[in-house]
């Protein structure tokens, strides 16, 4: 069936009270596309929606039908699925090629990992799960690689096709959920300014490759940003005025000018816990870049981010971002700050390891631009520093602007 003639269908049998609408949860497996004599009423598995696009899309043209006491829930199988529509408004859901992405949608939650075809079918099953412990298991992926030709490890090749976004959240998205997935391939190399409206809000082609999060609050778990670059900010995930909540999560491999696996910006306080941030890549703040916001981190880990200036795991600019029972290790940057670079603001970092970053000034942290931090029970060993190695343990205290680490 056409992706059109699909969602007619989705349409008339759940308004009509049968299969999805009874107990608000739609099943997606693209293992059923192009399966002769497949209805795809959303229902069940076995007659699960062969494309996650056109679950979504039903999802937003019948939004009204969903609160925070009574969301819709997607359960998506294993397999890669693709962005097939654009979410820009006035679009009405037309391909449009780069501008196609995945639009999160109000009280709406998705759940990956599900493998029916092995007895995998409810979140309390033992889902396919991506992050620290199992970062390459062949879950459920939403990818940006139309053409499927990606190559691993290589941010450069193949990827003019690719969509700008993987995923879109814009304004209010209620208790909306993202939980068991991996998100790679996102290819926001525009440049300038160039914008889409969303739901009313302005969404940039050149920052939020895996992820663009404007005004949204959502909860993000068990989820993998891999692969994603960006000519600005976020080459992961960019939050513009959002405070998402991110627990049990990979950002990896991720690549851009500011921000590689994060970017959070105006006002933008996401409470992250539980959450590794390896081998991204930025001029400026590798691993994460906040600029402004209150940002609080928890039991998290940043291990070899590289930044070409400053920040190689963490850049903090007029923020009050809060840091607690985390590792900062083996991060490094060409200029300032291996572990983290402050630059104003007043960050507050407690309880929290630094070990084996390196820059050409303050191998562990940076503190610049009165900033006034607080550092407090944070041992720091072996920060490499002008090609030395200088072990150093901090006490409780409030350190003044101008030192470094």
């Amino acid at each position: 069936k056409s992706p059109g003639r699909l969602a007619a269908l989705i349409i008339v049998l759940c308004l009509s009270g049968m299969g999805c609408m009874a107990q608000n949860i739609l099943y997606v497996d693209i293992a059923k596309k192009d399966l002769e004599g497949h209805i795809a009423t959303g229902e069940s598995w076995a007659n699960a929606i062969p494309e996650l696009a056109d679950a979504l899309k039903w999802a937003h043209e019948n939004r009204t039908l969903w609160d925070p006491g009574n969301p819709l829930r997607i359960y998506v199988a294993k397999g890669t699925y693709l962005p097939r529509y654009s979410p820009r408004d006035d679009a009405g859901f037309a391909d449009e090629e780069r501008d196609n992405a995945f639009l999160m949608v109000a009280n709406t939650q998705l759940y990956g990992g599900f493998d029916p075809e092995n007895g995998i079918e409810t979140p309390d099953d033992a889902r396919i799960l991506p992050g620290p412990a199992n970062p390459s298991a062949a879950g459920t992926i939403l990818s940006a690689d139309i053409n499927g030709d990606d190559i691993p490890d290589d941010l450069a090749t193949n990827r003019g096709e690719n969509t700008y976004h993987v995923l879109i959240a814009a304004g209010d998205v209620g208790t909306a959920q993202l939980d068991s997935f991996t998100i790679t391939g996102g290819n926001a190399d525009g440049i300038g300014l160039a914008i889409i409206a969303v739901n009313g809000l302005d969404v940039t082609r050149a920052q939020g490759g895996g992820m663009f999060n404007t005004y949204s609050d959502l909860s993000i778990t068990n989820t993998l940003f891999s692969g994603n670059s960006v000519s600005a900010g976020g080459g992961g995930l960019y939050n513009r005025t959002s405070s998402p909540t991110i627990t049990h999560s990979l950002f990896s491999g991720n690549s851009a000018a500011q921000g590689g696996g994060i970017f959070n910006f105006s006002s933008s306080s996401p409470v992250i816990s539980n959450v590794t941030f390896s081998g991204n890549q930025a001029s400026e703040g590798g691993g994460m870049f906040s600029n402004g916001g209150a940002a609080a981190i928890s039991f998290s880990t940043f291990s070899g981010n590289n930044a070409n200036n400053m920040g190689g795991g963490m850049f903090n600019s007029n923020s009050t971002v809060t840091i607690t029972h985390t590792v900062y290790s083996d991060n490094s940057a060409t200029n300032y700050g291996g572990g983290i670079n402050n630059s104003g603001g007043a960050p507050t970092i407690a309880y929290t390891t630094f070990s084996g970053n390196s820059a050409s000034i303050g191998g562990g942290i940076t503190n610049s631009s009165n900033s006034s931090a607080k550092i407090n029970n944070c041992p720091l060993y072996l920060q490499r520093l002008y090609g030395h190695t200088r072990p150093h343990v901090l006490s409780p205290e409030n350190h003044r602007p101008g030192w470094q680490l």
